[in-house]
């Protein structure tokens, strides 16, 4: 009897651990279900926020692009490498989200899909970003910002293989749009700029010895050269060469002056050539009318000496002509001195051969000789007036 309690207890007992066991399973069961799925949710929820934060980053990445391929105005390198970081931080993998292969796959697909597309978007633009930079390195100030573009100074000792290199590395291949027609205009006018910037200072370096000397410049070289420094856009290069150039108009002025001066000797030394020819052709004509005058004299009295001797008759005769010769010959002679004027009775007129003997001020005009054929001289000519004096000999009426 007692034998059957005690089975019958045991089986009980049994029963009790077996019906707990199994009700201890279903619970952890349960609960664990529960775990999963409220873990699932959750992981729904944080895929859906990523999928929404790539949405903005996307968006954010675009609007850095202003339209017709420019950039954002004012766009630098820190905001690209912060958008970079936060799109590198999205999970894109199971491990990541502590998931087996299988579990949540598609949903994790978008997310990776949608990063690369960002990540792609964000080095295109981060691309031409670098290119512009190095667009802009070329000049003294930016040339390209956002939408605007304008013509700037290239750097000083900027080459044409530095630009070919810029048009190798960032225009071959790249497709077409405002932005890159742009940046090809600006390569085409700093070629330009280096161009001009080599001719003037070859230019001016040709106005130097090789000790730096200025050479014999013509100003109308100068003024050329002169006029297409005016053009170089940058400053620094300008003004060096504008310095080297005044040394050149420098060495012109006073060329110039000298010969200005050289010149004027040349002109006072013609004039006082031109004044004592003519005082020395004014002194041969007189010295020629005394000789006359004597020979005349000479002849009167050889022929009253021989009229005396033949009769006496004869030579009070020839006495008396000989004081009418000599009275009007003393008449001719005060005419002669007269000016050339008239003394009221009629006109008086220069004597052939007679010569203008200068008493007052002189005249001196210049000009240049031309000859018959129609060529001119390779020197003035000083021409003399006097405006005072008197004839060395007159014939009157």
């Amino acid at each position: 009897m007692f034998k059957k309690l005690k089975s019958t207890r045991l089986v009980i007992a049994s029963l009790v651990v077996v019906i707990a066991i199994l009700v201890g399973g279903v619970w952890v069961s349960l609960t664990y279900a529960s775990s999963k799925s409220d873990k699932f949710d959750q992981l729904k929820s944080e895929i859906e926020q990523i999928n929404t934060n790539l949405k903005a980053i996307s968006t954010e990445v675009a609007s850095l692009g202003g339209g017709n391929g420019y950039l954002v105005k004012d766009l630098s390198q820190a905001t690209l490498d912060d958008l970079k970081n936060s799109i590198n931080q999205v999970k894109d993998s199971s491990s990541e989200f502590d998931l087996q292969e299988d579990e949540l796959k598609s949903e994790i697909e978008v997310i990776k899909t949608d990063k690369e597309s960002v990540l792609e978007l964000l080095g295109g633009i981060e691309t031409r970003f670098q290119s512009q930079n190095e667009l802009n390195e070329l000049f003294v100030e930016s040339a390209i910002n956002g939408d605007e573009v304008s013509n700037q100074a290239v750097v000083k000792g900027l080459t044409d293989k530095q630009l070919e290199q810029f048009e190798s590395k960032h225009l071959e291949g790249v497709d077409e749009d405002a932005w890159v027609q742009s940046v090809k205009d600006l390569v085409v006018d700093a070629k330009g700029q280096v161009k001009l910037i080599g001719e003037v200072t070859e230019s001016v370096d040709k106005m130097f010895t090789d000790g730096e000397e200025v050479k014999d410049v013509e100003r109308e070289v100068y003024e050329d050269v002169a006029d297409k420094v005016q053009k170089v856009k940058n400053k620094e290069v300008r003004k060096d060469l504008e310095t080297r150039l005044a040394s050149v108009l420098e060495a012109i002025e006073k060329k110039e002056k000298e010969e200005e001066e050289t010149k004027e000797d040349d002109i006072e030394d013609e004039v006082e050539t031109t004044k004592s020819d003519k005082s020395s052709s004014s002194s041969k004509s007189n010295d020629s009318g005394s000789s006359k005058s004597s020979k005349s004299t000479k002849s009167d009295s050889s022929s009253k000496s021989s009229s005396s001797k033949t009769s006496s008759k004869s030579s009070d005769s020839k006495s008396s002509d000989s004081k009418s010769n000599d009275s009007k010959s003393n008449e001719s002679t005060s005419e002669s001195n007269d000016s050339g004027s008239s003394d009221g009775s009629g006109s008086c007129r220069p004597a052939p051969g007679a010569v203008w003997i200068p008493t007052g001020d002189v005249e001196v005009s210049e000009g240049d000789i031309t000859y018959d054929d129609g060529s001119d001289s390779q020197r003035d000519y000083t021409e003399v007036e006097y405006t005072e004096g008197y004839w060395s000999e007159v014939v009157c009426d």
